[in-house]
């Protein structure tokens, strides 16, 4: 076996690193967040952004585990992004990480595309 052999299996390994990396990574975006559950509305306003959730800041008590829909506007002049999300954690003073449960292949998309545009490139 020549280290050729290795060649693609090294190349799913970084493709799927620069995967995690990108999930991990935060973007500071302050924008209006519209949350929903059921009849329940609240305003919130984001802190930052990730492909898999965001951190948000709330007037109003949310609950660890509990399920909302988020609605914000990510490009200015485009369709409102929507996400349900889960609440992972609840901080001081009034901090909320959210991690996205389930995103359209769309929005996916437009996310990805939004955060590789103002995010230093992956190397």
């Amino acid at each position: 076996g020549s280290a050729g052999d290795l060649e693609p299996f090294l190349k799913e390994l970084r493709r799927k690193i620069i995967a995690e990396r990108r999930g991990h990574r935060r973007l500071s975006f302050r924008t209006s967040v519209l949350c929903l559950q059921g009849a329940r509305k609240l305003r919130a306003t984001s802190v930052n952004l990730s492909a898999t959730g965001m951190l948000i800041e709330a007037g109003a008590p949310f609950q660890r585990d509990e399920e909302w829909e988020v609605q914000f506007m990510l490009v200015r002049d485009e369709p409102v992004f929507r996400a349900r999300a889960r609440v992972l954690r609840v901080g001081e003073p009034s901090r909320v990480g959210l991690r996205f449960l389930s995103l359209g292949v769309y929005d996916r998309d437009r996310l990805r595309q939004f955060l590789d545009q103002h995010l230093p490139a992956l190397r």
